[in-house]
């Protein structure tokens, strides 16, 4: 659309001017206006009689008010051109406003301009675009014009793409994996999970299933033992996806996930877990005194105190390899004399005789603690304690004056003591808290509570650095806080097994009895799942979850 302007002879002493608003391919639409001739000075005889004739009815306002009806009304003609220019859109060499100009997207996040060629004479129109420029340069930018709607994921599964229009970066959606009849999830094909029963006909035996190329299970293997015939066990670790066990032989045992490695018996093959499962040995450990697991990865303290581990090798936590991931326990360097490890997510800590302590891996928040990396350092200014526990953000220990002082990012080099534990005897750490069983059977806590996990009846942190009274407890034996937990639980004298915190989504500020362990329990174990393990010689293990309603059952393995 473009806006027309004609003068023309009215009569033989006025112009006439033709204001024209033409649509391409429609009926153009004219105002005409013609106005005595100015330019000679003298009206038309003809003017005057128009003017005498004309009545108010015709549009002309009295006295000083009068305006000329055959010019054109100014408001009118402005909205005309406005529209106009609202229209001047479309292809190249459309008719455009003179001046006018327009910005589009274009490649990846990138802008093209058009001007309107129009001269004064109407001629021109739309130009063609010009080039995309500032586009985005990154490697993974997309285009928004060109992502493709879905991808595959997961195990056999599906999710939608999003190219973000501003930031040309690639979104995706949730990943849908199929669900089979029962509710059985989908599985990554060519693993294997042991299955128990399985329609053998011996006690305790089972098979490994094969997940096949539509992520179902599949195909089963023969018939297998499930246990490992042991004379006893005398210590558990449960880490994130697995589970160990530590024989009275030195041997140590191991059933779950293991996609790092993390059951050490030389294979990448999960088993499955609970009640009934596929128990593994970890190679090249034969005389392991203690365990300890973080996550996906294990060590076991063999006898003269060197350390093996194994498992997920990521953040470096088994010195001596570049490996990712190790299917059977290697040895750490550069330490000797250990009595103690612990673990606090990716990084280890040693105990080592004399009381002083080296870790390796990715230590808490990788703050100044110590040195990351595949190396043993000495963590600054331990020394002379006696235990030793850690989590994502401490590292705590035993005094022989016993005292409990603790490392983190507000006092990495110098530790601080947690004042109002008299004697403690044990030391043990969760996410944001700690707890010290102390001489006599009571147990002091300290830092956030905002499960009830100091067990003082309330939700209230305690004080900097000040441990405060678990609230009924004077006969506790053992110590147990779930990895990477809000939890507690002691095993008492009496063989009670006492939890408090979160257990589960049920929240209790004091210690509340689990019945159905045994009356003879040596130990117990938490895992990070909120899962209770409980162990006697004459009764083997029992299991439930820290729900105090859920009734323990007996593991078929032991």
């Amino acid at each position: 659309m473009r806006l027309a302007y004609v003068e023309c002879a009215c009569n033989s002493h006025r112009s006439m001017r033709i204001f024209g608003l033409f649509v391409l391919l429609s009926v153009p639409v004219a105002i005409y206006a013609c106005a005595d001739g100015a330019d000679d000075g003298v009206p038309g005889a003809t003017d005057a009689a128009r003017d005498a004739t004309q009545t108010n009815d015709g549009g002309i306002e009295e006295d000083g008010d009068k305006k000329d009806a055959s010019k054109p009304d100014a408001s009118k003609l402005d909205a005309a051109i406005k529209d106009a220019a609202a229209k001047d859109v479309g292809q190249e060499g459309d008719p455009c406003a003179l001046g006018a100009s327009q910005l589009q997207a274009c490649g990846k996040c990138g802008q093209q301009e058009r001007v309107c060629l129009t001269g004064p004479d109407g001629g021109g129109g739309w130009s063609s675009w010009g080039k995309c420029e500032g586009e985005a340069t990154a490697v993974d930018a997309c285009d928004p014009a060109a992502t493709p709607a879905e991808q595959a994921c997961g195990n056999c599964g599906r999710q939608t793409l999003a190219c973000d229009s501003l930031t040309c970066k690639l979104s995706t959606g949730l990943c849908i994996e199929p669900v089979f009849s029962g509710g059985v999830a989908a599985c990554p094909p060519t693993s294997q999970q042991f299955k128990f029963g399985a329609g053998c006909t011996n006690p305790n035996e089972g098979r490994f299933s094969t997940c096949n190329a539509t992520c179902m299970w599949g195909t089963f293997g023969a018939c297998e033992n499930v246990g490992v015939p042991t004379p006893g066990i005398r210590g558990y670790v449960g880490g994130t996806t697995a589970e160990c066990a530590l024989s009275s032989t030195g041997a140590v045992y191991c059933w779950g996930s293991d996609s790092y490695g993390q059951l050490g018996d030389g294979a990448t093959v999960s088993t499955s877990t609970g009640p009934a499962f596929k128990v593994v040995q970890v190679q090249n450990v034969s005389d392991a005194q203690v365990i300890a697991g973080g996550n996906y990865f294990s060590c076991a303290i063999e006898t003269g105190g060197g350390i093996k581990c194994w498992g997920n090798n990521t953040f470096q936590e088994i010195p001596g390899t570049g490996l990712t991931k190790v299917e059977s326990a290697i040895t750490v360097p550069g330490i000797t004399g250990a009595t103690a490890i612990t673990s606090g997510g990716y990084y280890a800590c040693a105990l080592l005789a004399g009381g002083t302590v080296k870790c390796w891996g990715s230590g808490p928040g990788a703050s100044a603690l110590f040195q990351q990396g595949n190396v043993p350092v000495a963590l600054s200014n331990a020394a002379d304690l006696i235990d030793l526990a850690a989590s994502s953000t401490d590292i705590c220990g035993i005094t022989s004056s016993r005292t409990v002082v603790c490392w983190n990012a507000s006092n990495p080099t110098t530790p601080v003591t947690i004042a109002n534990i008299p004697a403690a005897e044990e030391v043990r750490l969760g996410i944001g808290f700690g707890c010290a069983r102390i001489h006599g059977g009571g147990v002091r806590c300290w830092g956030s509570n905002s499960e009830g996990q100091l067990g003082d009846g309330t939700t209230t942190n305690s004080k900097p650095a000040t441990a405060v009274a678990v609230q009924g407890l004077t006969d506790a034996a053992s110590l147990y806080i779930g990895y990477g937990g809000f939890s507690s639980c002691v095993l008492t004298t009496a063989k009670k097994v006492m939890c408090w915190g979160d257990l589960g989504g049920i929240y209790t500020k004091t210690p509340t009895e689990h019945a159905g362990y045994p009356a003879n329990a040596e130990w117990l174990g938490l895992s990070g799942s909120y899962t209770l393990v409980g162990y006697s010689a004459s009764s083997g293990f029992y299991t439930a979850s820290l729900l105090t309603t859920d009734t323990p059952v007996k593991f078929g393995s032991f």
